[in-house]
């Protein structure tokens, strides 16, 4: 029925898969999630014969749980926080525009024109990706002993004494120009 749906807060727990396509054989729709809790995978395109559909995500969600792309959806990911990984594994389409992640995105996936950094604080790591300013922002609050890598685009961040920066892209960074 190519139908919407729009979510925008709650806490959803589904076991393995939380949220599956909205689709069939010839049904496809839209997927919007801005807030909220997903406690388990996003699995999109489990019927081989779906229509193409579209997830965004996007604003302060928590994805705690894959997100996997297996047949001809587009995903786009603009905001949030994804606990596990992401897959597309089919003809469909993943693009990262900006989010937090505890896994590296692939570069295949992740917007060009995103600065990417690697923000790790004790033994937890995260991958940020966004606009320049928006990582900078969240990089703002590193404290002594933690480390900053710049993986991709430019960045001009502000850090305390002791925390460690390090460029591994091809970008330009400056740290407390």
């Amino acid at each position: 029925d190519k139908g919407e749906l729009t979510i925008s807060g709650g806490t959803f727990s589904g076991g393995v898969d939380v949220l599956q396509t909205m689709g069939g054989s010839t049904n496809s729709g839209t997927i919007k999630i801005s807030n909220g809790t997903f406690n388990g995978n996003i699995n999109l395109g489990l019927t081989a014969s779906a229509s193409a559909g579209n997830l965004e995500i996007s604003g302060s969600a928590v994805i705690n749980g894959d997100v996997i792309n297996t047949q001809q959806d587009s995903v786009v990911i603009n905001g949030g926080t994804i606990t596990g990984t992401i897959h597309n594994t089919g003809n469909g389409t993943m693009q990262v525009n900006s989010g937090n992640f505890s896994e590296q995105p692939h570069s295949a996936y992740v917007n060009g024109a995103s600065t990417v950094a690697k923000y790790t604080t004790g033994d937890v790591a995260t991958f940020i990706v966004g606009s320049a300013s928006d990582v900078a922002n969240q990089l703002s609050n590193a404290v002594k002993g933690d480390k900053i890598e710049i993986m991709q685009g430019d960045a001009e961040i502000t850090v305390t004494e002791g925390v460690s920066v390090s460029n591994t892209g091809t970008g330009t960074v400056t740290v407390n120009g």
